[in-house]
């Protein structure tokens, strides 16, 4: 939803959330395009994940799964 027909006062909620196969090539091709990755974090027993904002300020996580 662009930001423009935000709710007055109301906060934004909820996240998008991706999961995908290869965090390195994913990571890549975003950073090539211009994408700003706010921070990545690895939990052992879950696996990888990442987190960026779309254009228009929605928060996206991405999660490649812990392959135990």
């Amino acid at each position: 939803m662009p930001t423009d027909q935000d709710i007055k006062d109301k906060p934004r909620t909820g996240k998008i959330n991706y999961t995908v196969k290869n965090m390195g090539e994913v990571l890549s091709h975003l950073k090539s395009k211009g994408v700003v990755i706010e921070k990545t974090e690895e939990y052992p027993s879950m696996g990888t994940f990442a987190w960026l904002t779309d254009p228009d300020g929605n928060p996206i996580e991405l999660w490649e799964p812990s392959k135990e």
